[in-house]
């Protein structure tokens, strides 16, 4: 801890012993017109930003220095400081062309930081391309989905960001590309939408982005809003035309979808994906759809999503599905079939319309440490009696069901049946 604390104070004084000199250099340019001084300055300036660096990025701040330093040698080369009976630079003009150079300097740093993304950004170390810049005008009137392919191409090409900032955007049949990312600030909450939205311009598209093929795809922080009409998903995949074989590696964070009137994500043939903490809400599909294996579904929300929770249909395998809350969907709140391999371990499913889980076909998996709550609602006619429970298993073989908590209650405003009649309904 000494020899930190040393350390820090010798660097400390170092560079405001540096700084000092360079302000004494630049008097002793202004009080003596001395050329040798000027090139001083600019060497003092050098030297002090490749030893200590500055507020500024290195890159930016050398860009500054560099300025200073061609302004001094260009001034001391001129026939003014060549010649004695020349008029020298007299102060003012000298601090004018300075105040310049240092506004160049920081317009450019400042320039520089809004394309840069901060260190501990999921940005970090990656071109960034704004949508902006290829045209998009994200005013939820124009359609924004040609500037915006524009930009995701040019991040497919240079395997980087496409940067959205805070606004509408109107598009659809969107194509992401392998080995890079679509990426905003997360600014939406539970209640209505904020951020940078990307709302659905043409219903009758299959979704609004597709990342079939997009290997290595990142989607973070995106807010997407559906339409009232039409089956399309927010977030598509399909690798079923010789892709299969390939592991996608793709993933979906931090983002918010809603209002989709088909899956919010839909994930076909899928292999190696990510969901995580995202919240998937008000769509008339399921809030996410597989059929695939290798994944992980952590920290989300699924809410409200007529089809169901998180369903996989036909089959899917190998998926860790933890700490997610699943409430007030209709049909399941996590919906298994024909599948093995399953850890689904401490969610909380609450207030499904059906079962919280059903598992159909389901062999070598884990169900640890859930909580169950008012499943399986017993005011509708039209399901049988036995759908009123917590959890439903049916013909599967080898599941550890084990360390839950569940218990009956009532709807969100306390009144009315309680449900479910079942806690644990097995069958062949």
């Amino acid at each position: 801890m000494h020899c930190i604390w040393l350390a820090e104070a010798f660097f400390s004084r170092a560079r405001l012993t540096a700084f000092v000199a360079q302000i004494f250099l630049l008097v002793l340019c202004v009080r003596r017109d001395s050329c040798g001084a000027f090139a001083l300055f600019g060497v003092a300036g050098f030297a002090f930003c490749l030893i200590f660096g500055f507020d500024l990025t290195y890159l930016n701040w050398l860009r500054f220095k560099t300025a200073i330093l061609i302004f001094c040698i260009k001034a001391a080369r001129s026939a003014r400081f060549q010649t004695k009976d020349a008029t020298m630079m007299d102060k003012r003009n000298f601090f004018k062309n300075l105040g310049l150079i240092s506004a160049a300097g920081a317009t450019a740093g400042l320039a520089a930081s809004a394309s840069a993304a901060p260190k501990n950004s999921p940005l970090a170390g990656r071109a960034v391309f704004n949508v902006l810049d290829f045209g998009a005008k994200g005013d939820g009137k124009t359609s924004d989905t040609a500037a915006i392919q524009k930009a995701l191409d040019a991040a497919g090409e240079a395997k980087g960001t496409a940067y959205f900032p805070s606004g509408a955007y109107l598009c659809s049949g969107l194509k992401a590309r392998a080995n890079s990312a679509l990426a905003a600030e997360p600014q939406w909450g539970c209640r209505g939408v904020a951020g940078a939205v990307l709302r659905l311009e043409n219903p009758s598209a299959d979704s609004l982005l597709d990342i079939t093929g997009a290997f290595g795809v990142r989607v973070y922080g995106l807010c997407f809003q559906g339409a009232a009409s039409g089956s399309a998903s927010a977030i598509f995949l399909n690798n079923a035309s010789g892709l299969g074989s390939q592991e996608d590696c793709a993933s979906v964070e931090n983002c918010k979808i809603t209002g989709f009137r088909g899956d919010a994500v839909r994930l076909l043939n899928a292999r190696l994906f990510a969901l995580r903490g995202n919240l998937f809400a008000g769509n008339a599909g399921a809030g996410a759809a597989l059929a695939g294996r290798g994944g992980l579904v952590s920290g989300n929300r699924f809410s409200a999503n007529a089809g169901g929770g998180f369903v996989c249909r036909d089959s899917g395998s190998e998926v860790v599905f933890s700490l997610n809350r699943v409430d007030s969907n209709g049909r399941y709140g996590l919906e298994v079939a024909d599948g093995c391999d399953w850890n689904i371990t401490g969610n909380s499913f609450n207030r499904n319309l059906g079962p919280g889980l059903s598992m159909r076909a389901v062999s070598n998996s884990a169900v640890v440490s859930n909580v169950f709550r008012a499943n399986g609602r017993t005011d509708s006619k039209d399901r049988p009696q036995e759908a009123s429970c917590h959890a439903l298993m049916t013909g599967c073989r080898g599941v550890a069901f084990a360390s839950n908590s569940a218990m009956a209650g009532r709807g969100a405003s306390g009144k009315g049946p309680y449900s479910p009649l079942f806690g644990i309904v097995a069958r062949d």
